[in-house]
């Protein structure tokens, strides 16, 4: 039951951004929910899956400080469960929120372990993006004036046709 209610937590999360936050409020209940049924049966790693997604629904909600440390909390506990795939996600994950506290020389450093553990597993698609984010993390205004040339150029294009 703990897992369901981690996958609907995270149904809720991928659901498309609307005006008001009520998917997210949802994701949040259906994923905390999932949490306590974790830690009632003191399974650590299911504790960490659910604090990763609130730890991304913190962030999509602007709550810099409570994505971070929940995003760290399960990269520590993933640390320790054997699964290095999920635990370069979450590394990946906090150096997203890292970057967008202005702590870039922290998140460069969180995504080459991510990219050294997605290399190892020769997940050359999940090494991709986190080069690809190491790029944004290190030149941040770089990356704002390309994402904001590239929109206007899709915008042109999609104007034309």
């Amino acid at each position: 039951q703990a897992w369901i209610y981690n996958e609907l937590g995270r149904v809720d999360f991928a659901r498309p951004d609307r005006e008001d936050s009520s998917h997210l409020t949802q994701a949040q209940q259906y994923t905390n929910r999932g949490l306590n049924l974790f830690a009632e049966m003191r399974h650590r790693y299911g504790v960490a899956y659910c604090r990763m997604l609130l730890g991304q629904v913190s962030f999509r909600r602007g709550h810099k400080n409570d994505a971070s440390r929940l995003l760290a909390e399960a990269v520590d506990t993933f640390q320790n469960c054997g699964d290095p795939w999920i635990e370069a996600e979450a590394t990946r994950l906090l150096a997203t929120v890292r970057t967008s506290q202005d702590r870039s020389r922290e998140a460069i450093r969180l995504l080459d372990n991510a990219a050294t553990t997605f290399a190892g597993l020769d997940d050359r698609s999940s090494l991709g993006t986190v080069r690809l984010q190491r790029i944004t993390s290190r030149w941040p205004s770089a990356a704002r004036a390309l994402h904001v040339a590239t929109d206007r150029i899709g915008a042109g294009r999609s104007g034309k046709r």
